[in-house]
């Protein structure tokens, strides 16, 4: 016991001697560890460099004694006021570090780990001119609760598509090692400032839109900050024309070889996909006019050579790496929504633009193979109108899509897919399936798709998901069906009409005309339920008519059936 008293007395002694020797800025003590900004010896609130000092929410510079989401005024939100806790709380030339900034800490400095009391504290002292400070491993508050299993320290930096998180600094005291890791805004973290010696301002309007950021260029729309699946100029996945998963491309000529003819006729919107309703791929024109109303210059930007270009408009500006070929940057490739005219099949071609390294920019805007690997810098229409699709209200708990995925008109039949899978193929084998006999999907306490595997949500955005079987018995329940059979396209529909307003939906059917049953038609769809039972199979909805002249012989219900067969899906909204 003795031992840990003056063990306890050194440091304290240590930790004061430090701190005297130390110069300030608005009154506050730093400790230049020879790198791009100075540390505060203490964190906010805290007297000496051991104290845990004041706890706050992410973007609030308010202690507050309970923690939650419904307190936060910047947790779940688009558009909101951060407020830099360190400029608010010690004057315009303090402010909380970056992601960067503390990555540039640990990167030149050693760690290590000590005790004084109660406290475990983290000793990190820079390999560039020997001088040092402490982190308390202080960490962190949820509601009213307090954990100090680990030291919780607030960035300011977020990621984008994140409108619920922030990055924060963790050791971890078991593994004594750090990372950085996403964490909901409305947990209470201390913070620990640093100064460059510039004034700042305490706070700053940040507007994102479903938590991606953007640049207004005064064009017609908005520009993304980075590349889509990106959340900085370093490269991101490419993607082939109609991919929306990213790095499935062939770099080949050989059509047979490439995903893409799977789906050849069609364009999937990567961006609308995987970063909401609101963002899409840009048009053809809408490359044309960032051209023709921006200045381009060739830079370096975090270590990537690549283009700005700056909005003769309002002098904004964003930023388009070059791909790294060979370990040299070299040119980028962009993909337009925009379909080039040309051979429908095999020759298809996108629209892109071209940036050749050290030259003069070479705005192209041309044709491409589709299976050829390029990225996305998606758009959102500046009006804020959501890119969505049609959908019929028959006053049930959700929304009905009038289409199937992949059609254009109800009576189309659009797209088959396996259970689970978020791309069609053209063949459906047990072999091929990537759900078929997969016991984890069995394992969900939902036993519902995850909406990564829900080809709705994938393919139709983020305000649609395919139906539970609840759904579709919810649609049988309420509704009257019967046979129709179109006149244009001569396809068999079944229509649901509901009986509580009177709107209605078509579902198209399979023709199964044969001898012994010429007006036999069936009507399959997947649901999102899984069969828990069983981990070969899924939930779909089943409509059968044996002659669809004849209301009396249908039969209708829910059948469990095996996940690696081809069946269409109706996307629904809530």
């Amino acid at each position: 016991m003795q031992m840990k008293k003056s063990l306890s007395a050194a440091i304290a002694i240590l930790l004061s001697v430090n701190i005297t020797a130390q110069s300030t800025i608005n009154g506050h003590e730093y400790v230049d560890l020879g790198l791009s900004v100075k540390w505060a010896t203490c964190n906010i609130g805290a007297d000496k460099p051991e104290d845990y000092g004041d706890y706050f929410a992410w973007g609030e510079a308010t202690p507050k004694s309970k923690y939650t989401a419904e307190n936060c005024t910047t947790y779940g939100l688009d558009n909101y006021t951060f407020h830099d806790a360190a400029t608010e709380n010690w004057g315009d030339t303090w402010r909380m570090p970056t992601k960067d900034e503390l990555s540039e800490l640990l990167f030149n400095c050693g760690i290590e780990y000590i005790t004084q009391g109660d406290h475990k504290i983290a000793k990190l002292t820079s390999e560039k001119n020997g001088n040092f400070i402490y982190l308390p491993l202080t960490g962190e508050y949820n509601d009213t609760a307090f954990s100090t299993a680990n030291t919780q320290y607030w960035t300011s930096s977020i990621s984008d598509g994140q409108n619920k998180t922030a990055v924060s600094f963790k050791y971890y005291i078991e593994s004594r090692r750090v990372s950085f890791m996403l964490v909901d805004r409305y947990i209470g973290k201390t913070i620990r400032p640093v100064s460059d010696g510039n004034p700042v301002s305490a706070t700053k309007e940040v507007k994102t839109i479903n938590g991606y950021g953007y640049v207004d260029l005064g064009l017609s729309v908005k520009w993304a900050t980075y590349d889509l699946d990106s959340y900085s100029t370093y490269e991101a996945k490419k993607f082939y024309w109609g991919d929306i998963e990213g790095n499935n491309y062939a770099e080949s000529t050989d059509k047979e070889s490439s995903r893409l003819i799977i789906n050849c006729d069609k364009l999937y919107d990567a961006a609308t996909a995987n970063w909401g309703n609101d963002w899409r791929m840009p048009t053809n024109d809408e490359l044309w006019e960032l051209f023709d109303n921006c200045t381009s210059e060739l830079v370096t930007q975090d270590d990537r050579k690549g283009y700005r270009f700056t909005s003769k408009n309002n002098g904004n500006s964003i930023f388009l790496p070059f791909e790294v070929i060979d370990n040299e940057d070299n040119s980028s490739v962009y993909w337009s929504s925009s379909i080039f005219e040309g051979d429908y099949f095999s020759e298809v071609s996108i629209g892109y633009y071209n940036v050749v390294r050290g030259s003069e920019i070479s705005r192209t805007i041309n044709g491409v193979n589709r299976w050829r690997g390029g990225s996305i810098r998606p758009v959102s229409d500046a009006s804020g109108k959501k890119l969505d699709h049609e959908y019929v209200d028959l006053g049930l708990s959700i929304l009905w899509a009038t289409c199937n995925i992949g059609a254009d008109k109800p009576e189309d039949y659009g797209d088959y897919f396996a259970w689970g899978e978020t791309q069609t193929k053209q063949e459906f084998t047990e072999q091929n399936s990537i759900y078929y006999k997969n016991t984890q999907i069995s394992a969900n306490m939902s036993h519902t798709l995850d909406k990564s595997n829900d080809a709705a949500y994938r393919l139709r955005g983020t305000s649609w998901r395919m139906p539970t079987i609840a759904e579709w018995q919810e649609l049988e329940e309420n509704c009257d069906w019967e046979v129709v059979k179109m006149k244009t396209t001569y396809n068999v529909c079944i229509k649901f009409t509901s009986r509580k307003n009177g709107n209605s939906i078509m579902l198209p059917a399979e023709n199964l005309a044969c001898r012994s049953a010429p007006n036999k038609c069936k009507c399959d769809y997947w649901s999102s339920s899984n069969d828990p039972t069983n981990s070969e199979n899924a939930k779909c909805f089943s409509i059968t008519y044996e002659d669809y002249y004849d209301v009396k012989s249908g039969l209708i219900g829910s059948e469990s059936v095996s996940r690696y067969l081809y069946k269409r899906i109706r996307p629904v909204s809530e």
